[in-house]
């Protein structure tokens, strides 16, 4: 495998000056689950395919997927395009990114992190994914300053700014300014749910639902009020008990009445409904 050296000390601190890296973090960009493998193996293939991903370290160290056996059947049909994978005939426009699309059908993943030991597709996703250590964020929002660990997600907040949702559900026609919300949100449809709990078995439509969902069993409240200094297991607890000090009510009923949680205003317009019956 190969392995980029981050071991803590001179030898990490110049590594990490050549790479430009430093530390910064942000706990908005979650790393995806490492055992959700057949999520994991969906996002990566998405990441392998789409064109426009982070391009500063598209092609691979020399030598790296280029043996006999991944180039294995290339040349075996001389009606075959040479950046076409042998086994579902996806065509590529680059010959290094075939070579990784076919990763995902061997299930090979030479490119392992040694700070961790999450092992990677493509070289690049393991540096993008070294970032979740280091904390760098090399790109910046134009409009409001805030930093990204990766192109693609910088590009996918602009869209917030100027508006642009290109990504539409062909089942309600709601639209969404990324490709992965877009499949969350077709998830509401199908019922799919994806993320299985290895301690309860209970299954979720969104990572990020998993992973609040763990610290009910570990016990962990990663998330403090500033004020108070209560502690949360998920952020967006914590965003509506920070409504609790700053007086905020961002839920409105018809009637005019405010409040600081959507499940509140939900009861209340069921005491409405009640009323009517």
């Amino acid at each position: 495998l190969w392995k980029l050296n981050l071991n803590f000390g001179n030898q990490s601190s110049c590594r990490l000056k050549e790479l430009g890296l430093k530390q910064e973090t942000d706990p908005d960009e979650p790393e995806p689950e490492q055992n959700q493998a057949r999520s994991q193996s969906s996002a990566e293939a998405e990441k392998v395919d789409q064109k426009g991903g982070d391009e500063e370290a598209e092609k691979e160290p020399d030598g790296v997927g280029t043996s006999a056996n991944s180039e294995a059947g290339a040349g075996s049909d001389p009606n075959r395009k040479p950046s076409q994978c042998d086994v579902c005939g996806k065509h590529f426009t680059q010959s290094y990114n075939m070579r990784a699309h076919r990763r995902i059908h061997s299930g090979e993943r030479p490119y392992s992190c040694q700070v961790c030991g999450k092992n990677f597709i493509k070289y690049d996703n393991m540096l993008v994914h070294i970032r979740t250590h280091t904390g760098q964020k090399p790109y910046s929002c134009p409009t409001c300053s805030k930093r990204f660990s990766q192109r693609s997600n910088l590009t996918f907040h602009m869209r917030i700014h100027i508006g642009d949702k290109p990504f539409t559900c062909n089942t309600c026609g709601k639209s969404f300014t990324s490709s992965g919300h877009l499949t969350i949100h077709r998830r509401t449809h199908t019922g799919e749910r994806p993320y299985l709990c290895n301690v309860c078995g209970k299954s979720f439509s969104q990572s990020g639902g998993l992973s609040a969902h763990r610290r009910t069993h570990t016990g962990e409240r990663p998330f403090t009020c500033k004020v108070c200094g209560k502690a949360f297991t998920d952020r967006r607890n914590l965003a509506a008990h920070a409504r609790t000090h700053t007086g905020e009510k961002p839920f409105s009923c018809f009637c005019q009445k405010g409040f600081s949680q959507s499940g509140k205003l939900a009861a209340h317009m069921r005491q409405h409904r009640e009323e009517n019956v």
